[in-house]
C-alpha cells in the first residue's frame, strides 16, 4: 500500500514536453522520484500501551528522461535538486502509508515545476549525449 501511495504521487507529479533542438524533435519527461526510510521507535511492553511512533522520512527528487520524438528508451537523470519531508505517527511501522502525506506532494510538485525551467540544462545534456555519440 505504501508502495501505491508514492506510485500516485509521483505519477501526479510529472511534466513531459517535446523540445526541438539541432533539427530533431525530443520528449522530455520530468517525474518525481520518492524515496522512504521508516524506523520504528519506542517500546511495546505486552499488557501496557505502547510507546512506539513510526519516524519516517521521505526524500523528493527529480528525475528528467530525454528521449527521441516517438522513439523507446531514452537517457534518465536524477536532477540534483531535492527536498526532504520528515513526520511521524503512533505506533510501528508496517507499510500502510506511513508517508502518504500531504507535504510530499506538495514536494513533489514544486520541485517538478522548478525543473519546467530547466531547458538550458535539457539542451545541454542534449548537445553532450550528441558528443559521446560522435566519438
Amino acid at each position: 500500500m505504501i508502495l501505491f501511495a508514492l506510485a500516485s504521487v509521483a505519477a501526479a507529479t510529472t511534466h513531459s514536453a517535446t523540445v526541438e533542438h539541432r533539427g530533431a524533435r525530443y520528449d522530455v519527461a520530468h517525474r518525481a522520484r520518492i524515496d522512504t526510510r521508516h524506523r520504528t521507535v519506542g517500546a511495546a511492553t505486552g499488557a501496557r500501551m505502547t510507546t512506539q511512533r513510526c519516524r519516517w522520512t521521505a526524500t523528493v527528487r527529480v528525475e528528467r528522461e530525454i528521449a527521441r520524438a516517438g522513439g523507446d528508451g531514452g537517457v534518465a537523470t536524477l536532477l540534483p535538486m531535492a527536498e526532504t519531508v520528515q513526520g511521524d505517527r503512533h505506533g510501528p511501522c508496517d507499510g500502510r502509508g506511513e508517508v502518504a502525506d500531504a507535504r510530499i506532494r506538495d514536494a513533489a510538485a514544486r520541485l517538478v515545476d522548478a525543473a519546467r525551467g530547466d531547458r538550458a540544462a535539457t539542451l545541454a545534456a542534449i548537445d553532450a549525449a550528441h558528443g559521446l555519440a560522435a566519438n
